[in-house]
């Protein structure tokens, strides 16, 4: 592959290779720490934690920058595990794991970014590594099928964060109140008649945002979405490594529904395939 930028303003790079394009957002560790900067009525408990944040994300961005991607990793890894939960980090988790060729493990934080903060470059980057990865299966064993969430409703959503799915529908509850109110005290049929179609079309914008806010929070799912993290992953048929293996395993980068969790084993749902794989195995993405 060729070079691969840790983005910091909003840029693109291309990678030729495997025609692999990753189009990768990240803002620069000096913008982000000013930023965030704590502020005068932070406690110095909260301002030491945001000083360590912040350092903590300046130097894996510098080993990034270093093609230092495993330690990188590391640093990252050290955000996540204190709880930091940041569109950003996933980001650069994503490219790094891409740069050492761990294309399972990008799709996953290409995907938990996408959750965090829906953005059309990450959307090519992440439809750019599932064709890498198909591509490379394909000229190794002959074809290659990843399963994706192919779901319309999900799909018409996912561009849509849901903050603003969130601040939509309470604007929208707000207002047909409003219009109701208005409805009951205006004088005249034609004010009326106003009133009432405003307060139908606000309805509709209510109801549109909160089944939107429904489906992007995965409220009707059955089970919770997940990736497939390994190249090849055993289902067995039972959460027991010596039970019965499935003849079909479950490869890197696939989707997955997590239904069940049982001693360090999760049963999974790929297609009309069900079993139990090994939990470090597969990444839940909620």
């Amino acid at each position: 592959m060729s070079s691969l930028v840790i983005r910091g303003a909003r840029r693109a790079s291309a990678l030729s290779a495997l025609a692999l394009l990753f189009t990768v957002a990240m803002v620069t560790a000096p913008a982000q720490a000013q930023d965030d900067a704590p502020s005068a009525a932070a406690t110095p408990a909260e301002a030491e934690r945001s000083d360590t944040v912040q350092e903590l994300f300046r130097r894996a961005n510098e080993l990034a920058f270093a093609q230092n991607y495993a330690a990188a990793l590391e640093v990252y890894g050290a955000l996540t595990d204190v709880g930091i939960v940041d569109p950003d980090v996933e980001q650069n988790m994503a490219v790094c794991h891409a740069r050492l060729g761990d294309l399972p493990r990008a799709i996953f934080h290409f995907e938990r970014s996408l959750l965090l903060r829906p953005d059309e470059g990450v959307e090519q980057a992440l439809a750019a590594a599932e064709d890498a990865l198909a591509r490379a299966r394909a000229e190794e064993e002959g074809e290659a099928e990843l399963v994706r969430d192919t779901h319309f409703a999900r799909a018409l959503v996912r561009g849509v964060s849901e903050r603003a799915l969130a601040v939509a529908l309470l604007l929208g509850v707000a207002a047909l109140c409003l219009a109701l109110v208005v409805r009951r005290r205006v004088v005249g049929e034609v004010p009326r008649v106003i009133a009432t179609l405003a307060a139908l079309f606000i309805a509709l914008w209510s109801l549109g945002s909160g089944s939107g806010l429904v489906i992007k929070q995965g409220w009707l799912r059955d089970g919770a979405p997940a990736v497939i993290l390994d190249d090849t992953v055993a289902l067995h048929q039972s959460p027991d490594a010596r039970s019965p293996v499935l003849e079909t395993p479950a490869r890197g980068g696939e989707r997955a529904m997590i239904l069940d969790e049982y001693e360090g084993f999760v049963r999974v749902r790929l297609g009309a395939r069900q079993g139990w794989a090994e939990r470090d195995q597969v990444g839940r993405l909620r």
